[in-house]
């Protein structure tokens, strides 16, 4: 498969959507720290590569609704409650270090559960995964005694804040609906790689918030487009980049057989995918690649 012309990314597998059968959707960009224009890569139904170059909106915290007229929620309707909800938190994003409960629920406790499986599924939850690579003139990842790495291929949680994202996924909501995965290093972000729970298409109205309605998983990558990447999205970076998103797909979806959420287990295993193969020789065999 060729890239489009307008694109200076080499060639790669097309790695955009599990079920293979409908064109990516992609929540509302949020800023990358690097403040430049994007270059979002994705394939429409047709199989055609499309390039958009776009600015990112300011990447927003989850907003507080508190100030918002939703007081006595349960005399609502229930689909209008749902509606609600995603009006309140589709184009919002939060970290997962600093993930909490919105504040809706102090208002609405008997709706605790509904209200926090709604923002959890509406809301996108940024993950920063630390890559093993850096500027070409120091090539740290061939020096398997070089330590730099060894926090690389890891979702960046500290144990208090996993232990606090833990109890706060588990004592209310399952797992996660929409992760930006923040690929980078402690001083550069090379990529976003956006990975959502999506339903199917028109589902009927009454299926639309079902428990038991079938999602599927679709993954994108979106690469920060500045001068300063031109000369570090090179071919060894954009392999491993294309290696892990393809390994993601490549996964039974998660909707199929054990519920509809992304776990940290899943994130973690998710991280690990964008190690550098020629770092540590432990990860070439789980991706089924040979010394080069």
């Amino acid at each position: 498969m060729q890239w489009s012309a307008s694109s200076n990314l080499p060639r790669s597998r097309s790695w955009i959507s599990l079920s293979r059968r409908s064109s990516m959707s992609l929540p509302a960009r949020s800023q990358s720290t690097l403040d430049r224009p994007t270059t979002q890569v994705c394939l429409s139904s047709s199989g055609r590569i499309h390039d958009s170059t776009n600015g990112c909106a300011k990447d927003e915290q989850a907003t507080s609704d508190k100030t918002l007229p939703l007081h006595d929620l349960s005399t609502w309707p229930v689909f209008r409650r749902q509606q609600r909800y995603a009006e309140l938190w589709k184009d919002t994003s939060t970290s997962l270090t600093h993930l909490s409960l919105p504040d809706l629920i102090a208002t609405n406790p008997t709706l605790a559960t509904e209200i926090s499986s709604a923002f959890i599924t509406h809301t996108t939850i940024a993950v920063d995964v630390w890559i093993n690579f850096d500027a070409a003139s120091q090539h740290f990842f061939h020096n398997p005694e070089d330590r730099r790495a060894d926090s690389c291929g890891k979702v960046v949680l500290s144990p208090r804040q996993r232990a606090r994202v833990e109890t706060l996924l588990y004592g209310h909501v399952r797992g996660l609906h929409r992760i930006r995965l923040d690929v980078g290093s402690p001083f550069r972000l090379f990529a976003h790689v956006y990975v959502e729970v999506m339903f199917p298409d028109s589902p009927p109205r009454h299926q639309r918030y079902h428990p038991y309605a079938q999602p599927r998983l679709a993954a994108s990558l979106v690469l920060a487009r500045s001068a300063q990447l031109q000369g570090l999205v090179n071919r060894e970076l954009w392999d491993t980049l294309c290696r892990g998103c393809d390994r993601i797909i490549s996964e039974v979806p998660v909707g199929y057989g054990r519920g509809t959420e992304i776990l940290l287990e899943d994130l973690d295993r998710w991280a690990g995918y964008f190690l550098h193969a020629r770092y540590n020789h432990r990860y070439q065999a789980s991706f089924g690649y040979g010394p080069r």
